[in-house]
């Protein structure tokens, strides 16, 4: 009994999609491989050549980005571009440039107070056996200095433990080139 209301439902969607039941299923097989998949979503990536566990990801992908946008996620033109990857890695570098900035205010709100905080300390700057060895007075330059060397110096917001007086930062250089960070 089962059997037949399967049957009855997958034949009511053939005819709804208008598609052929071989192409019913390979979306079936698709969604048995990938999970839960709208057909509309299945045909896209079929279309492009990506009806695969990869492509799916990078449609999901593609798709959390886009909703971080002003775009409107329901229009064709984004919903389903011809250049899936082209489009998602435009989107990733569009995200990277507003955070980028997003973080360049708000370090700028902080360099005041971080000043302030360390100003009594930056006349520490001593060259040593060819390294430089010295309190940073600008937060910017704690980016420059975290970025060089992968450290989570401004991710996980030392610079308000400076302002807070919970610690220092000092920085060595080697020949201008960063080295290491002390806490």
């Amino acid at each position: 009994m089962k059997w037949k209301k399967t049957r009855k439902i997958h034949f009511q969607t053939v005819l709804k999609k208008k598609i052929s039941v071989e192409e019913f299923n390979r979306y079936k097989k698709f969604r048995y491989e990938c999970g839960k998949v709208s057909f509309d979503v299945y045909k896209y990536l079929a279309k492009i050549g990506a009806a695969d566990v990869n492509g799916l990801w990078l449609y999901r992908d593609y798709q959390k980005l886009l909703s971080k946008t002003a775009r409107d996620a329901d229009d064709e033109y984004w919903k389903f571009p011809k250049d899936l990857q082209g489009r998602h890695d435009k989107l990733r570098d569009e995200a990277e440039r507003a955070e980028a900035l997003r973080l360049e205010a708000e370090l700028a709100k902080k360099q005041k107070r971080y000043f302030n905080a360390v100003k009594d300390k930056v006349r520490f700057d001593f060259n040593i056996d060819g390294y430089r060895v010295y309190v940073p007075s600008e937060v910017k330059d704690i980016k420059a200095h975290a970025d060089k060397l992968h450290q989570c110096l401004v991710s996980a917001d030392y610079i308000s433990e400076v302002v807070n007086k919970k610690c220092l930062l000092v920085f060595v250089q080697k020949d201008g080139e960063p080295v290491a960070t002390a806490q």
